[in-house]
Parts: structure tokens; sequence; C-alpha cells
């Protein structure tokens, strides 16, 4: 038998798990380790079932509300429709430098990214293809900034949807089709699930 420090000590290197989670086990039941030929080291543990279940449910709930939490709603309008179309250059003087990303270029703004697609690799010269912006990648497969709809995300992008509904729903998102931004025709899709958009994306034409 060892004592509970020496444990939770040859647990977190057998196991490669977080000294804390290791500790919190110990508290939890006695561990004991036997040598064994064919095994190696196995650990075992005498945690009465009416402990271990509190705890199972109480770590399920907690991953229950990582997943189904609702995200925060999105508080800074980013004015997308005077950009469209803009040079590279001219986006450059308005944001600052971008960096690369892929083959666009981005920008890191207080909630999200707006990115930048051109025609070619000369961009300086080039037309503008696409222009978006996404709020930050989700954490446990739940973003943490979302619009409930097109209806919702549209004012944060200043883009008028004139009570239009989407011309297309497709897996993952939603799309206008022959809108009108900063004098030109492009497609506009807003991408994400039901009360979940997490961006938009505006394709010229």
């Amino acid at each position: 038998m060892v004592n509970r420090a020496q444990a939770s000590q040859i647990a977190h290197e057998v196991l490669k798990v977080p000294h804390k989670a290791v500790q919190m086990v110990c508290r939890m039941g006695k561990i004991a380790h036997e040598p064994n030929a064919d095994r190696g080291v196995r650990l075992m543990t005498r945690t009465p079932l009416r402990t271990v279940i509190p705890v199972g449910i109480l770590l399920l709930s907690t991953i229950s509300c990582a997943f189904f939490t609702n995200p925060s709603k999105p508080s800074r309008v980013v004015d997308l429709p005077p950009m469209v179309g803009k040079s590279l250059e001219e986006m450059t003087t308005l944001l600052g430098p971008p960096y690369k990303r892929g083959i666009c270029y981005g920008w890191d703004l207080a909630e999200g990214v707006l990115s930048a697609c051109y025609e070619s690799r000369d961009s300086a010269s080039k037309m503008m293809d696409s222009i978006s912006y996404e709020f930050p990648p989700p954490p446990l497969l739940r973003p943490s900034i979302a619009a409930g709809s097109p209806e919702e995300m549209a004012p944060f992008v200043n883009i008028d949807l004139q009570g239009r509904k989407p011309d297309v729903e497709f897996r993952g998102g939603y799309a206008y089709d022959d809108l009108i931004l900063n004098g030109r025709a492009v497609d506009v899709a807003f991408d994400g699930g039901p009360k979940t958009i997490v961006g938009v994306r505006v394709k010229l034409k």
C-alpha cells in the first residue's frame, strides 16, 4: 500500500492525466497499486458508488452546459458594404496592414475576423473577388458569439436585406442572391445553423 501522494504521482506518470484530477480521485477513495508481471503497475480505486455517481452527474452537467449554453450576441457593427470592391491598398489604408490568410488577407477586429480575397496573387491591381466577416472559432463545438438569424446578423454588418427571405437555405447557412452593396451586384451568404449565424460572405459578380 502506498500513501496518497505517491499514488497520485504514479497515476500522473502512467495515465498521463492532469495532476489535479488525480488528486481529486485520491480524495474520493483510497488508491492502491500492485506490481504485475504481465501488465506492469495497476491502479485500483475503492470508491463507493454513492460518491462516484454524484460526481459523474456533476461532470456531465458541466459538459452539457459547455455544449448547450447559448452564445453571446454580437455587440460591434462592422460596416461591410463600403469595403466591397476596394483594392488591397485601399483596405490597408482603412484597416492597417493585413496578414495572409490562405489565399486571402485578414484583419483582426474587435469581435471577429475580416477577410478579403482577390482575383490573383497580384491583389494590388486586381479586383476584389470576395469579402467576409466571421466570429472566432467555436470552443467545444459551440460558437462563443453568434446571431440568431440572418435578419438579426444583417444590422451588425450594415447589410439591408430589404425584407427578403433567403433565396437558398443550404446545410450550414442561408444565401441571398443579387443584392446591391456599394453599387456592386453581389451574392451574400450567412454561415451557421439555426440560431447560430457566425459569419457573412459576400461574393462579387
